[in-house]
């Protein structure tokens, strides 16, 4: 039987190291990477529009908030890996901030069209 969200937040996956990735494209052999920061838990992303519902919250370093439901997380370690992989492929690795990416809903309608970080 898996965990439930609280007891993996009360088991120490609060304070994760993590890397976050928007979103990848075949076509252009571009992997959008927003950065390593740290998970915080589950919590309210919008409480006016969904009330009770909860997301993974991660702190990136550059000082963005960021959800899981915008973004292909996991450990910073094996995200490096794949970082590292895509690029010996000869991925382009993109950094970018997640604003750019969230007007009117470019961020779901991006990852939606997208390999969702998994090329």
């Amino acid at each position: 039987m898996s965990e439930t969200r609280q007891e993996k937040d009360a088991n120490g996956d609060r304070g994760r190291r993590v890397g976050v990735v928007l979103g990848s494209d075949r076509a252009t052999k571009t992997v959008r990477f927003l950065g390593f920061g740290h998970y915080v838990g589950y919590r309210e992303p919008s409480p006016d529009e969904i009330p009770g519902w909860t997301n993974p919250c991660i702190h990136l370093d550059n000082g963005d908030e960021v959800w899981g439901f915008e973004t292909w997380w996991g450990d910073a370690e094996v995200v490096q890996r794949n970082l590292d992989r895509w690029a010996s492929d000869g991925w382009t690795v993109e950094t970018v901030r997640i604003a750019d990416y969230r007007r009117e809903g470019v961020a779901a309608a991006w990852i939606e069209a997208s390999d969702g970080g998994r090329a």
